[in-house]
């Protein structure tokens, strides 16, 4: 049996009143827009399901009783997310969990596949879990499978540089999925308008947020890899540093006006201010490399004896210094969410298994602390640009959690007593 919601989808048209349309959110919390996001969200999976799904029309009620068809830009952020499922038909599929993200069909996948002269008469192709800014589908053909990833941001040059990363990293054995060239040589294509790569497929889980063994096999992958990439130059610059993500609030603060977001960009620029001052004490005497940046649970696959057989998702990486990626490690595994200080276990595990593959100098012990600051607001700048790029009107930093955790950070520096014994 249908839920009310799946029925509303398949039904001729999405009813709701006027008064609601003023927000159009899916954040909306207002049971009106909590039941039309829901039908929307139905129609999502649905197509997936390849459920045949009538043209869907929106009627809004003008509360007396009498229903028109809407439109104009009033329901356009609604619209426009109903547009891709209602142009397509049974043959289309749809990611459900990523509304923004193109519909895209078998065929669509067939001809991309040409460019590598696989034919694929029969496939399958499904959306893989994890992810938000990329589209990645698991590529079935008989016992083969890959992973085609569509880069939704990211520019030609930079997919290059990761690209050419990524072989580099598979020349020297490192756990990593392949990147295959097509019949011409290159290592992308366009699917559906953007760049796309495709990958081998490696099979494993994900490594357990609440496991220490996980979080000391992933940090030695990462002290691995800046083991094999130290000193590595690839043409052509990565914009993901935690840098320019400090200068892209900068230009958001610039032309934006959000609660919040002036003191936060102020506060910003004091803390690069003070974080190069603390660079020149030591004399930049770091290792530098490429590090990954993004080394989370989600993008390191184990096998079932809890060895890391893949490290994926190299869209954040760059080059850069090296203890840079110690600091992430440390946030991305040791910071719990409801922030009650580094947790010693998940540390311990991080530092150890780190510094075992490739010891820490002093000058990177030193000035741990300081890039696990930077890590921590540049996350929050992200979040905060990112977030008013879509929606000028919304109120990011008082909603964004990694700022406030910074401020905690810089209020109360209990946590560093975890690092000052290796000072």
């Amino acid at each position: 049996m249908r839920t009310s919601a799946e029925r509303r989808a398949l039904g001729a048209c999405v009813r709701l009143p006027a008064a609601s349309w003023g927000c159009a959110s899916a954040r909306c919390g207002s049971r009106r827009c909590r039941r039309v996001w829901a039908a929307f969200r139905a129609a999502c999976r649905l197509s997936e399901q390849h459920v045949p799904l009538r043209a869907l029309r929106v009627q809004v009620s003008s509360g007396g009783g009498c229903e028109k068809r809407l439109s104009g830009c009033s329901a356009e952020p609604f619209l426009a997310r109903l547009r891709p499922i209602a142009a397509r038909r049974r043959s289309c599929y749809h990611h459900p969990a990523m509304p923004d993200m193109p519909c895209w069909t078998q065929d669509d996948v067939r001809g991309f596949l040409a460019h590598y002269g696989i034919p694929a008469l029969v496939l399958e192709a499904a959306p893989l879990a994890g992810g938000c800014d990329n589209l990645n589908l698991l590529v079935t053909l008989g016992a083969r499978r890959m992973v085609l990833r569509r880069y939704s941001h990211t520019t030609e040059d930079e997919i290059e540089w990761e690209l050419q990363l990524i072989r580099h990293l598979g020349s020297r054995g490192y756990p990593t999925p392949a990147v295959l060239a097509g019949e011409d040589g290159a290592l992308f294509h366009s699917f559906l308008g953007r760049p796309a790569a495709l990958f081998t497929f490696v099979p494993g889980r994900e490594s357990s947020p609440q496991s220490a063994q996980d979080c000391a096999q992933v940090a030695a992958a990462v002290a691995e890899l800046h083991l094999i990439t130290r000193d590595l130059h690839l043409p052509h610059a990565r914009s993901h540093t935690d840098s320019k993500r400090l200068e892209r609030l900068a230009a958001t603060a610039s032309r934006v006006a959000s609660p919040g977001l002036a003191e936060m960009a102020a506060q910003a620029i004091a803390f690069r201010g003070h974080f190069t001052g603390r660079l020149a004490e030591v004399n930049g005497d770091l290792p530098s490399g490429v590090v990954h940046h993004d080394a989370n649970p989600g993008n390191a696959l184990l096998d079932e004896e809890g060895k890391v057989v893949a490290i994926i998702d190299f869209d954040e990486a760059h080059e850069g210094e090296l203890v840079t990626d110690v600091a992430s490690l440390l946030r991305l595994w040791a910071t719990p969410r409801d922030w009650q200080g580094l947790r010693a276990e998940m540390t311990e595990a991080v530092l150890a298994a780190y510094n075992r593959h490739r010891p820490l100098s002093l000058a990177e012990w030193e000035m741990l602390p300081d890039f696990f600051l930077l890590f921590t607001l540049a996350d929050a700048a992200e979040y905060v640009s990112r977030s008013l790029a879509s929606d000028p009107t919304g109120t990011p930093v008082h909603e964004c959690l990694a700022y406030q955790r910074f401020i905690d950070l810089q209020r109360d520096r209990t946590w560093m007593r975890m690092l000052r014994p290796r000072l």
